[in-house]
C-alpha cells in the first residue's frame, strides 16, 4: 500500500505514481497499487465521477451491504437463475441423477437460449466436485439449457401473489440469458422446442420484455395508460446503456455510457414520488410506504476483492476436504461468488445504515448476505417465516441457506428497523446528468443494447 507516495517492503523504499495502477515487483514479490476508488474509476473511465453520485446518494439516504455475496461463482445467465429461484439446478427432482448439480456457464449460443431458443443449444453442468461438463467424471451437457426445478415464482403463484419479471429489450422474442422464466418450462411452455417464443400463459401474464415500462406502470392512469400496475414481486433487468457495464460504447463514442446510476434513480424516485397507492386494510397506502427495493449486481465485474468468500461466516462458504481438492458438501465448488454492492430503499430504513459496517458488527452474523437473503426476505413478507426455504423444500438451497437467515433470524431484517414510515428523500441527479430522469428513459430512442457483452466475449 502506498502510505506519502511511499511502500517499504523489507527495508526497500518503492515510488508511488500518482496515477494508474502499477504492478512492480520488491524483493521477489508482486506489488499492486491502484488509484482512489479504483472501482470507480473503472466504471467511469472519464474519470467523470460524478456518474456515480446517484449510489452514494442512495446508500447515504437508505441502506447499503458492505456483505453482499453473488450466491453463485458463474456468470449472467445462472446468476440469474439464481436471484429467480435460488438455484441453477436442471432439475428439482431428487429422484433424477443430477439433481444437485448446477448449471455452471452461459450457454453455448448466448443469443439464443432457453426452452424456446436453439434446440441445438448446450450448457455445461458442474458437480460437488467442482468437475464441469468438459472434465473427466463431470456431469454431462445440458440441451438445450430448459429447466424444470421450482422457482420463486412458482411459490408466488400457489399462493396467489402477483408477480412480474421486466426483462432486458435487446432481444424481442426474450431469449436472452438474462431472461430468467424463459428457461423454465413451466413458465416459458413453448409450443415446441426451438420455436423461438415462450408461449405459457405464465409468460404471457408475468414477462415483459421492455424493463422500462416499469417506470409507466408506476404513473397514475393516464393518456391510455393503465398505470398503477406495480405487482408484488418484480425483477428490473437493465438495458446495455443502463447496465454499469464497462466497455459498452455507443458507434464510436471514446467513453462508456453510463446511464446506471441514472436508471436506478429513475425507478427510485418514480416509486417514491408516485400518487399511485395499495389498499391494505381498507385504508389507501402510497407505493412507496408498503414498497421495498433492492439494488444488486449479478456479478462482481472481474475486479479483485480482498474479502474470501469462502471463509464468510453463517453460510456454507466454499468446502473442501481434508487433502484440499476437490471440494465435498452441497454446493461446494459453485457457491459462494465474490462480493456485489447491495443497496436497500424502503421509507423502514434509517439513512446511512450499513450492514456489516466495519466499526461495529463487520463481517458476522446477521450481516451477511447473498442472493438468496433477497428471496428469502420476499418468502418471510408475503407468506410468513415458516415459508423461508420453500420455494423447493426437498431441495433447500440459497433461500434456506442464506447466510442471515439462520437460528430463526429474517434475512435482510437489519435494514427495516423504523416502525413509523419515514418520508422519501429523493435521489438527486449530479448537474452533468440533470435531464436522465424517468422521462428521459419512458422515451429513450437510443440504441437497444443487452446488458452486457456477454454475448460477444463469453470470458
Amino acid at each position: 500500500m502506498c502510505n506519502g507516495g511511499k511502500s517499504s517492503c523489507t527495508n526497500t523504499v518503492v515510488s508511488c505514481p500518482l496515477t494508474g495502477p502499477l504492478y512492480s515487483t520488491c524483493n521477489g514479490q508482486l506489488i499492486t497499487q491502484t488509484p482512489n476508488n479504483a472501482q470507480e474509476t473503472y466504471v467511469s473511465p472519464t474519470y467523470d465521477n460524478n456518474v456515480m453520485l446517484p449510489y452514494f446518494e442512495v446508500a447515504q439516504n437508505y441502506g447499503f451491504a458492505n456483505y453482499m455475496f453473488q450466491t453463485n461463482e458463474g456468470p449472467s445467465n445462472l446468476a440469474h437463475q439464481f436471484i429467480f429461484s435460488g438455484t441453477s439446478a436442471v432439475t428439482g427432482d431428487p429422484t433424477q441423477q443430477y439433481y444437485q448439480d448446477f448449471a455452471a456457464e452461459n450457454p453455448a449460443d448466448s443469443k439464443n437460449t432457453g426452452c424456446a431458443g436453439d434446440p441445438n443449444n448446450t450448457i455445461f453442468q458442474i458437480n460437488s466436485n467442482g468437475q464441469e461438463s468438459n472434465q473427466q467424471g463431470g456431469p454431462p451437457k445440458i440441451t438445450p439449457p430448459c429447466f424444470e426445478h421450482p422457482t420463486l415464482a412458482s411459490l408466488l403463484d400457489s399462493n396467489k401473489v402477483s408477480w412480474r419479471y421486466y426483462a432486458d429489450r435487446h432481444d424481442p422474442a426474450g431469449n436472452s440469458i438474462w431472461t430468467a422464466p424463459n428457461s423454465i418450462q413451466d413458465i416459458c411452455a413453448p409450443i415446441s422446442k426451438g420455436s423461438g417464443q415462450c408461449s405459457g400463459p405464465e409468460w404471457v401474464d408475468n414477462v415483459e420484455l421492455n424493463s422500462q415500462k416499469i417506470l409507466s406502470d408506476l404513473e397514475p392512469s393516464v393518456n391510455g395508460n393503465p398505470g398503477c400496475d406495480l405487482r408484488a414481486v418484480s425483477w428490473v433487468i437493465p438495458w446495455g446503456d443502463r447496465s454499469d457495464h464497462p466497455g459498452m460504447q455507443e458507434g464510436q463514442a471514446s467513453t462508456d455510457i453510463e446511464h446506471g446510476p441514472s436508471w436506478v434513480a429513475a425507478v427510485i424516485n418514480s416509486v417514491g414520488n408516485t400518487t399511485c397507492t395499495d389498499t391494505i386494510n381498507g385504508k389507501q397506502v402510497p407505493y412507496w410506504q408498503d414498497t421495498a427495493i433492492f439494488v444488486t449486481w449479478d456479478d462482481w465485474g472481474g475486479f479483485w476483492d480482498h474479502i474470501n468468500p469462502d471463509s464468510s461466516a453463517g453460510g456454507p462458504g466454499v468446502l473442501y476436504n481434508a487433502t484440499g481438492h476437490p471440494c465435498s458438501g452441497f454446493g461446494c465448488g459453485y457457491i459462494y461468488g465474490f462480493r456485489v454492492p447491495l443497496l436497500v430503499v424502503s421509507a423502514y430504513t434509517p439513512a446511512g445504515y450499513v450492514s456489516g459496517d466495519t466499526r461495529t458488527h463487520g463481517e458476522t452474523f446477521p450481516y451477511i448476505h447473498d442472493f438468496g437473503s433477497i428471496l428469502a426476505f420476499i418468502e418471510n413478507n408475503f407468506l410468513g417465516s415458516g415459508a423461508i426455504g420453500q420455494i423447493n423444500p426437498q431441495y433447500k438451497f440459497a433461500d434456506a441457506f442464506a447466510p442471515d437467515g439462520v437460528r430463526d433470524n429474517i434475512p435482510l431484517a437489519d435494514f427495516f428497523t423504523l416502525t413509523m414510515p419515514r418520508q422519501f428523500q429523493s435521489i438527486v441527479l449530479p448537474s452533468a446528468w440533470q435531464g436522465y430522469d424517468a422521462n428521459y428513459f419512458l422515451n429513450y430512442s437510443g440504441p437497444i443494447m443487452d446488458p452486457d457483452n456477454d454475448a460477444i466475449d463469453n470470458d
